[in-house]
């Protein structure tokens, strides 16, 4: 029980939080975005993170503050961009509120009044499972909807057995030419004679003497 309690008390929120949304965009993406492609920024997030983290932490003088700090910056830091994508529209009185110039002033206000705070105020020993808490629940539910997506992408991807196919090669030991043309939001043929009043036949008709099957 007083090991739990120990590693309760380790302040790695300011990693969970700086992860969080990446996560979060490979989760809202999984279907486009493989795992992999998103290591790179798994990394340079991580490490961006704990450089603050030990910078603050020769300045503070404290794990725990330090990481409160950090786990600030970090929640303002990303936060930005959907801030300033829901104001950009907004106006009062003829001033529009998503501007860099007014936002940027007010997160950095937000950052400073943060940090005072957590170095006069908070005991961040006593918030640090709080925190912790926090951070892992935000994990949550993106966690499980990338791992729910990759357990039923491998059951219904084919195995290898199923995708080995069997190569017929001309004499010449060439392979023929494949071409696949995608004709993006092109209508079908009975639906523009139907329609639109075109017949589309001679257009296919001469793809299908070329070789082409539509």
């Amino acid at each position: 029980m007083s090991s739990i309690r120990k590693f309760l008390h380790i302040p790695f929120h300011p990693i969970l939080f700086g992860l969080y949304p990446v996560v979060k965009f490979l989760a809202f993406n999984i279907k486009e975005v493989e795992i992999v492609s998103t290591m790179r920024i798994f990394i340079i997030v991580a490490a961006s993170i704990l450089a603050l983290f030990l910078l603050l932490r020769v300045l503070v003088r404290d794990w725990d503050r330090s990481a409160v700090m950090v786990s600030i910056a970090a929640l303002l830091f990303f936060s930005y961009g959907q801030v300033y994508s829901e104001l950009k529209n907004v106006d009062v009185f003829g001033v529009s509120l998503g501007r860099h110039r007014y936002l940027l002033v007010v997160f950095l206000a937000l950052l400073i009044v943060g940090w005072t705070w957590v170095v006069k105020k908070t005991k961040s020993v006593d918030i640090t499972i709080g925190m912790n808490a926090i951070a892992f629940i935000l994990l949550i539910v993106p966690l499980f909807q990338i791992t729910s997506y990759e357990l039923r992408f491998r059951k219904s991807s084919p195995s290898a057995a199923d995708l080995e196919v069997t190569q017929h090669v001309d004499a010449s030991g060439e392979y023929p030419d494949i071409y696949y043309i995608i004709t993006d939001a092109y209508t079908r043929d009975d639906t523009l004679l139907e329609y639109y009043g075109y017949d589309n036949t001679p257009f296919l008709e001469a793809l299908e003497e070329r070789g082409f099957y539509v």
